[in-house]
């Protein structure tokens, strides 16, 4: 399989840990197992020189990379793997002026933390492309769960909204930020309490996952604690 990976080292090397294409470092250019990987650092790409009709082009950092859209598409790949945390697959694509053509579409949940975990969050662009794209997940070993294309997918919205409402709880001087962990972590079994896992994911980032789910759906469940926002601005000083 002929497989483009554009991201940070970091994250490509988190995301191929759990295929069947595990490297301990990567280079431009690879081959390991019958698989030709290339990558290349995102923001810096050099889409002109990239060889078109790639059996799969894997995007680690579109999200921060919006107007890469049109780039990857030019290049034809058969299917096209973005990340599409702060905004669904769909709104990402809304922006494109390059056709999609035949190019099979999905996104993945590349945040912090979640990208690290055995099994990958999926989103289709089109629930029809179900079977082709498990047959790719297959060849390349990965284990996956479909999830609906919507912003925040379905774990990464979760735990980020249970770190803003515990965020509220510290904010009414209900409980204190270390109670709450060792109460989430003893009563209901949770790896991580809310702050540990924040701490994992990086505040800045919940915050700007709580905020990309106000902004798709206005619902007042998502309206940010002003405590975590404030915690978030003193760290940028």
């Amino acid at each position: 399989m002929h497989i483009i990976i554009i991201g940070t080292t970091v994250k490509a090397l988190e995301f191929l840990k759990h295929t069947g294409i595990t490297l301990t470092s990567i280079q431009a250019e690879n081959e390991i197992n019958g698989h030709k990987v290339y990558f290349q650092e995102a923001g810096a790409c050099d889409y002109s020189g990239m060889e078109k009709g790639a059996d799969l082009l894997v995007h680690l950092e579109m999200d921060n990379y919006e107007y890469e859209i049109d780039e990857c598409l030019y290049t034809k790949p058969k299917f096209l793997l973005i990340s599409s945390i702060f905004h669904s697959v769909a709104q990402l694509l809304v922006g494109a002026t390059v056709e999609i053509g035949t190019t099979k579409i999905a996104g993945i949940n590349t945040l912090d933390y979640f990208l690290a975990l055995p099994k990958k969050e999926i989103a289709y662009l089109y629930a029809k492309e179900e079977f082709e794209w498990k047959a790719v997940m297959s060849e390349l070993a990965i284990d996956y769960l479909p999830v609906g294309d919507r912003v925040g997918m379905v774990t990464a919205r979760v735990v980020c909204m249970i770190i803003n409402e515990a965020y509220y709880t510290v904010q009414e001087n209900i409980s204190t930020k270390e109670d709450i962990d060792t109460a989430m972590k003893l009563g209901v079994n949770y790896p991580f309490g809310p702050f540990e896992w924040s701490t994992k994911i990086g505040l800045a980032k919940v915050y700007q996952l709580i905020d990309a789910l106000y902004e798709d759906t206005h619902d007042v469940r998502y309206k940010i604690c002003s405590l975590l926002k404030r915690e978030v601005m003193l760290s940028q000083i």
